[in-house]
């Protein structure tokens, strides 16, 4: 199983449907579902996005 962290830049740009790498990001975010990735991350990130 992978673990990957998710700090805000990449939360973010998954959020905005606007941001340069939102579909990147998207990307990024199916792959974690369909492969079962442990996403790691902060309140911190979450409350600064």
């Amino acid at each position: 199983m992978n673990a990957v962290f998710v700090d805000t830049s990449g939360f973010y740009a998954f959020l905005d449907g606007s941001d340069p790498h939102h579909a990147e990001a998207r990307e990024c975010f199916r792959r974690a579902v369909n492969e079962a990735w442990r996403l790691q991350s902060t309140s911190y990130v979450m409350h600064e996005s």
